[in-house]
């Protein structure tokens, strides 16, 4: 499974080439708005580097603090 596809198809956006900072290291960067609730709008990216097995969750508050940042080990389906 694609993991970058999968998410892109649940709406995510591609924000890949944003993210210059990394340089080759990055594999990707997508970016999904949560739902709007009584504060805003939060947010929510998921990046990965090229050397590593594993994603990077970062959630945004609705003013670009983040709130959690946490890593997922991607398993082979």
């Amino acid at each position: 499974m694609n993991i970058k596809k999968e998410l892109i198809k649940a709406g995510f956006k591609d924000q890949t080439d944003l993210a210059s900072a990394y340089g080759d290291e990055l594999e990707f960067e997508l970016y999904h708005d949560l739902p709007k609730g009584k504060n805003g709008t939060a947010g929510i990216r998921i990046q990965k580097l090229t050397e590593f097995d594993e994603v990077e969750i970062t959630l945004y508050s609705d003013s670009g603090y983040e709130l959690l940042i946490a890593m997922a080990e991607l398993e082979e389906v």
